[in-house]
Parts: C-alpha cells; structure tokens; sequence
C-alpha cells in the first residue's frame, strides 16, 4: 500500500505538468464536502480567474505569469499540507501496481482550418475516445478533419497555442483544459480562434497524458 509521502510525491509530478493538471487530479481524487475540498475550490477559481482576464487582456502576460507561479506554490503547499484522512481514494492504482495512470490506444479528430479570415472567428474542434465509433458519434466528417490514432489515459490535457513572438491569434475555450475520459463517451474541446494579423502563421495543438 502506498504511503502518504509517496502519493503526495505523485501529486507533485502532476503539478509540475501544469495547474490545470494538478488541479483536476486532485479534485478527482480528494473527498469532497470537506474544508480541504474548499480550500481547493477557491484555489481553482482564483486560477481560472486570472487565466479569463488574461485572454480578455484584463491583465498583462508578465503579471498573469506572476498569479500562475503564486497558484503553483500553493498547490505545492497544499498537497504537502494534505492528511490521510483527506483522500481515502487518492491513490492512483493500476493492474500493474505502478501507481500511474493505465494508457490505451484511443483515436483523436481535429479540425482546424488551414486558411482563416483576419477578425473572423473559427471554431477549432477536438474529439477524444476509445474508438473510432464513440469517436465520430453524433458528428458529421468534413474535408480537412484529421483523424489519428492516439495513446490517451483516463486524464488528458488538450491546449491550443500560438507559439507566435507576436500574438497572430486570439484563442479562448469552452472546455476545460483537462478532461477524465471515459471508455463509453467521447470527449470535446472546442476552441474559437480569430486571426488578428495578415500573414502565414502556425498554429499548435498539444496533448498530455497525465502519466
């Protein structure tokens, strides 16, 4: 059986893979309905709080920067701060006994658009399942969707990033960043991008596995 320090050490790893990671994982995991579970809510909604100001440009990049970094050290300080009593099924257990999420073969569809208008919003989709028939459920195919197949977990992130110097995009979601997959679901992030520069610019879509 797994110690406290050892999960918490876990805990730690899925932080420094992002705070959207660590904060779905740990939400997933701790027993609600409690001061702990609390204290986790309002961290998240601070969190989530500064990231909407920011692709509002509400707040500037540097001092958003400062807001994620001041959110990290807090999750750090409250997974060590965590007791057994606050996480009866914190423990990641796999059928192997490695304590890491099980990964599969699964199957991803994007679409994005090779050509965009400047000012005009696309919308910028991406579906995650098991298989492909839960993948393209309740969806029609057009020309231009991509289809893969994928090793996914039962926790994925999915980001779409302009990697431009010069911001060339605008990008917001309607989905949170990470999602629990289900075998028998297909899961959705959505992305509205509009284009604010003339130009030939790339655009990156990232995925994680949260192993």
């Amino acid at each position: 059986m797994k110690t406290l320090a050892t999960i918490q050490e876990e805990l730690r790893g899925f932080v420094a893979q992002g705070n959207d990671l660590a904060l779905a994982v740990l939400k997933k995991r701790l027993k609600p309905n409690t001061e702990k579970y609390q204290v986790l809510l309002a961290l998240e909604a601070r969190y989530h709080e500064v990231s909407r100001q920011l692709i509002q440009d509400i707040i500037t990049p540097e001092a958003a920067t400062q807001v994620f970094n001041k959110c990290r050290e807090s999750l750090l300080e409250f997974i060590n701060n965590l007791q057994a009593a606050d996480m009866p099924e914190l423990a990641v257990t796999t059928s192997d006994g490695s304590g890491l999420a099980d990964v599969y073969n699964g199957e991803v569809l994007y679409r994005i658009p090779k050509k965009m208008a400047v000012g005009v919003e696309e919308e910028c989709i991406v579906r995650m399942a098991f298989n492909r028939q839960k993948l393209l459920h309740d969806f029609q195919v057009q020309v231009g969707d991509v289809m893969k197949d994928l090793r996914i977990s039962d926790v994925m992130g999915v980001e779409l990033i302009d990697p431009n110097g010069d911001k060339a995009f605008t990008i917001t979601t309607l989905n949170d960043t990470v999602q629990f997959l289900e075998k028998d679901l297909v899961n959705e992030w959505i992305f509205c991008v509009t284009p604010i520069r003339e130009g030939v610019y790339p655009l990156v879509l990232s995925s994680t596995l949260a192993n």
